[in-house]
């Protein structure tokens, strides 16, 4: 990703524009191709234009007619439409790594349509073109899958920019937001496969076994007799679709999912003792912004031949069934699809279904007893919630110190002697292992209240008066002689010592 202020891009636009994007007939748009620079663009989505990619026409105008994916000739930026979203659109961006070129308010945005939640429109530019339905849909999967990364739990509820024929509106209202960042993307910023559903062998099913397919070369076919499959239409899929329809089409039924499911509560959920989570490897890359500042994040490295692949992508899935003993072969396939998608480089073809179907059979077959997985490094204690930290103005940052002070307070409060002074706990946590500095204990006294020179016990002083006074009304309120002869003997002995001390 890099920072550029005039990049001219090809785009579709309407020849009219309009008022109000509810009063438009789709069937009826005329658009023309046009190159233009961002800021051209977003005097065009603020005057009501509407816009869509370049396709393979007869003429200079076209319409609905030729605008359809089988004539997609090229895009040069992504779309991507949040709905009904609960957080403000400048917000939302704000928890995103990689920030859209530009975006802005789309015409329903927080009116009674929407139900009064947010929906805006969030656009990349590419460097570079894009000439294939294959490569737009796998780079706006890419952006998507960015999106829910940065946010946690967000949905996508409207996957219309995933289509390139595909036609959007602009904002005509005065009330439309819209932001630029100039922010130019190349291809690998967003994790994509060119690669067919289909290697060089696909799976089938017969009588609700699992078959592997012979290849063209005759290979023998093997059929799987300890393994039942009972979603016969999900492998036909796999056969059949791309890998990104197929994961769009069955997103709802098979949840992928990479850890265990984490319970959120007041923007933070703590981390179990038994979490699983799969390791991301990851680089910093960064841009420069036109005042010269450098920006850098983080980015997940995908993992290509030479990184054990195969072997990755099965403790991936042992990881998967520990987080879910219950998960079947075809969640199971489906979630290593979704792996091999989304992190790992699979332009030699060698990850084909095939292998993946292999590795998913020897998961599902393997004792969950059996799976022990170890790993060197260091857990966390808790998670913050991005989403949460929008919605209330806080920095995620700031929210992990909140946190971070929070736990390690409730940790002393819960070791800390008040009878022993700042010192002598110093010793005791140090014994129990507790890590904390004799500054930090200090304040965390002064915060609660809590003398730091300790509690010592109290010394108990003997005051005979009182006692001869309180034993004297008990001998009078004594109904039986034994409790009488008691309490004469103990009222003796408190007259004589009184008498000594005089």
């Amino acid at each position: 990703m890099y920072f550029q202020d005039s990049k001219k891009f090809e785009i579709s636009v309407s020849t009219q524009s309009y008022s109000d994007k509810n009063l438009i007939k789709w069937d009826s748009v005329e658009y023309q191709r046009q190159s233009i620079t961002v800021e051209e663009f977003a005097k065009l989505i603020r005057e009501g234009y509407c816009f869509c990619h370049s396709f393979k026409t007869n003429g200079i105008l076209f319409g609905l007619s030729e605008k359809k994916d089988a004539k997609f000739l090229s895009a040069d930026m992504v779309f991507v439409d949040i709905d009904d979203s609960d957080i403000e659109m400048n917000d939302f961006v704000d928890c995103l790594v990689k920030k859209p070129t530009l975006y802005y308010t789309t015409p329903n945005n927080h009116t009674e349509k929407s139900n009064y939640k947010y929906r805006f429109r969030l656009c990349y530019l590419f460097s570079l073109p894009i000439y294939t339905v294959e490569t737009y849909h796998s780079l706006y999967d890419g952006i998507a899958e960015s999106i829910r990364k940065d946010i946690q739990g967000i949905e996508i509820k409207d996957n219309c920019g995933r289509t390139p024929s595909q036609q959007f509106s602009g904002n005509a209202k005065a009330e439309c937001e819209l932001y630029v960042t100039d922010n130019v993307f190349s291809h690998s910023d967003f994790p994509f496969l060119n690669n067919n559903a289909l290697s060089s062998s696909s799976l089938s099913i017969s009588n609700g076994k699992l078959l592997k397919s012979a290849k063209k070369d005759n290979d023998a076919v093997i059929e799987v007799e300890d393994l039942v499959i009972a979603d016969r239409g999900f492998i036909s899929d796999v056969n059949s679709l791309s890998p990104y329809d197929l994961i769009d089409k069955y997103r709802t039924k098979y949840r992928y999912f990479t850890h265990t499911e984490l319970h959120y509560q007041d923007g933070y959920a703590l981390i179990p003792s038994d979490y699983q989570e799969i390791y991301r490897q990851t680089y910093i890359d960064s841009f420069i912004k036109n005042n010269g500042d450098e920006t850098k994040f983080s980015v997940v490295k995908k993992l290509r031949d030479g990184d054990n692949r195969r072997k990755k992508l099965y403790i991936a899935g042992l990881i998967m069934k520990k987080i879910l003993p219950s998960i079947t072969f075809e969640h199971l396939l489906y979630n290593l699809i979704c792996e091999r998608t989304y992190y790992y480089d699979n332009s030699d073809r060698v990850l084909s279904n095939k292998v993946l179907a292999n590795i998913a059979r020897n998961v599902v077959k393997k004792p969950l007893e059996d799976i022990r997985l170890q790993s060197r490094r260091k857990k966390r204690k808790f998670e913050v919630d991005k989403s949460y930290c929008a919605l209330h103005g806080i920095s995620p940052n700031a929210m992990k110190n909140k946190v971070r002070k929070m736990l390690k307070d409730e940790e002393i409060g819960n070791a800390y002697d008040c009878s022993l002074s700042v010192s002598e706990n110093l010793a005791a946590f140090k014994k129990m292992g507790i890590n904390v500095g004799k500054s930090k204990l200090y304040r965390w006294c002064k915060e609660n209240g809590i003398n730091t020179k300790g509690l010592k016990e109290k010394v108990c002083y003997h005051d005979p008066y009182a006692e001869l006074e309180e034993f004297t009304h008990y001998y009078f309120c004594a109904r039986t002689l034994k409790e009488k002869r008691e309490l004469r003997i103990i009222i003796s002995r408190l007259r004589k010592e009184l008498a000594e001390a005089a």
